[in-house]
């Protein structure tokens, strides 16, 4: 059943703004199917985000839950390429995880920590891996200390890309008996019944873990070839929300915000930037 606790209606200044800014009625129309519902705040270390975090959680409503993306780690996107980059050194990114958590304080939040780090870990060198195994378990360990509402959610990637059991076991690595379980199709695809599929099968080695989808962009299931990069003839998938008892599946967000490319390929928008034409067809197909 629904959880009782509702998500916070954050949206980006940028892309509401794209869509208000729409001057055929007939796709503004089309497009508010995607300002209608609550995105997911996408953070790294800049002044801009963090004035954005401050200022979600401030107008937050005592029964709202913000949900936060934690995109910084060292050696970030070394699989997709388009937003590489991250903090420079360990020392840097648990500085601004300690920082996170002061101002998230005693507030409710949902934090996924890092997507494509645990996915992508094996294309970095031995003592990279090390490391992110470290950062990702002291930053859990951090917020289960510090931040009695926070629920962290550790990227498990998707279905399409590492066993569950070997998924499973990078988990137990970085530190997810501290967390309340993992994240699935983050910026993807996969279908909800697979990514579900995909998550029972790891839990069934990590039976006290639960975990989210990315129901944002996967509401005609992924690209018959796989593509990642904006793929034509996608959907939005199911609306965002949060469950008190459904087995071992917390709930459905729109992690990814729909309308943001996925990277420069074939000249779309780099990677974040408003795609319309690309947001046109999520809300049509």
């Amino acid at each position: 059943m629904p959880n009782s606790s509702k998500i916070y209606h954050y949206i980006s200044d940028s892309v509401f703004q794209h869509i208000q800014q729409e001057t055929n009625l007939d796709t503004l129309k089309k497009l508010s199917k995607i300002s209608q519902q609550p995105h997911s705040l996408w953070l790294d270390h800049t002044p801009e985000k963090m004035n954005i975090l401050a200022k979600a959680l401030t107008s937050m409503s005592v029964i709202e839950t913000l949900v936060i993306v934690l995109y910084d780690i060292p050696h970030r996107d070394v699989s997709g390429s388009y937003n590489t980059g991250g903090l420079q050194s360990s020392a840097e990114y648990l500085n601004w995880i300690k920082q996170i958590s002061k101002i998230l304080s005693n507030k409710s939040v949902i934090v996924i920590v890092e997507p494509d780090s645990l996915a992508s870990i094996d294309l970095l060198s031995v003592d990279d891996r090390i490391s992110r195994y470290e950062l990702m378990s002291a930053s859990s360990e951090i917020f289960s200390k510090n931040n009695q509402f926070a629920r962290i959610y550790l990227d498990a990637g998707n279905p399409n890309w590492v066993e569950p059991k070997e998924m499973a076991q990078r988990l137990q690595q970085a530190g997810v008996s501290l967390a309340q379980g993992f994240a699935i199709n983050v910026s993807n695809f996969v279908a909800d019944t697979k990514c579900i599929d995909y998550g029972m099968q790891i839990c069934s080695i990590l039976p006290d873990k639960t975990f989210v989808v990315d129901s944002s962009r996967n509401g005609n299931g992924e690209d018959p070839l796989q593509k990642w990069c904006n793929p034509v003839g996608r959907k939005l998938g199911r609306d965002p929300v949060l469950f008190d008892d459904e087995s071992r599946i917390d709930g459905y967000l729109w992690i990814k915000t729909p309308g943001q490319s996925d990277g420069s390929e074939n000249g779309a928008p780099p990677a974040g930037k408003w795609y319309r034409d690309y947001a046109v067809g999520l809300c049509m197909n």
